[in-house]
């Protein structure tokens, strides 16, 4: 599954973005569980991913 951005933001796989050191190590877990290891994501969507995560319900 290949996840595409805006064409104006600049897109990284999931190896580049969890050697980023914007992540706390938590945070960086849960992108190692969320992110395909072939899909391309925008920093935005990693974002938005690590809160729809963080704000689930558990039932």
């Amino acid at each position: 599954m290949k996840n595409r951005a805006a064409k104006d933001e600049t897109v990284y796989t999931k190896a580049q973005l969890l050697r980023g050191r914007e992540w706390s190590p938590r945070q960086r877990e849960q992108l190692m569980a969320l992110l395909a290891e072939d899909g391309s994501y925008s920093l935005q969507q990693a974002r938005s991913m690590i809160q729809t995560f963080a704000n689930r319900r558990v039932e």
